[in-house]
């Protein structure tokens, strides 16, 4: 990842995308996704939230998204999916709950 640029690397994005299941964002938001990738892809600061405020500008920003960005670059931080969500729910925990405030909710 590192080797690559990641805002310009048509094929990592389009294995990125599968991997993760990116299907329907726009073709705007794919830019400016990778392009901030591209600016952070070696920020072990970078987070869910700075990458939501980041992409605030579009009118769906999934936090899933932001969390596997922000997991990309540190491993150390977690996913939050529908696979996550699911689990929590499956428990009668609400998960969502966690990201209340957060931009992209």
């Amino acid at each position: 990842m590192k080797a690559c640029s990641i805002n310009t690397d048509a094929d990592f994005q389009r294995r990125y995308r599968k991997y993760w299941a990116m299907r329907f964002p726009s073709k705007e938001f794919v830019a400016d996704y990778f392009a901030f990738f591209e600016k952070h892809k070696t920020d072990q600061g970078l987070s869910p939230e700075s990458v939501c405020q980041a992409l605030r500008e579009h009118p769906s920003v999934e936090f899933s998204f932001a969390t596997k960005m922000a997991h990309m670059v540190n491993t150390d931080l977690p996913l939050y999916d529908e696979m996550v969500r699911q689990f929590f729910s499956s428990r009668g925990l609400r998960a969502g709950a966690m990201t209340r405030g957060w931009p992209c909710t």
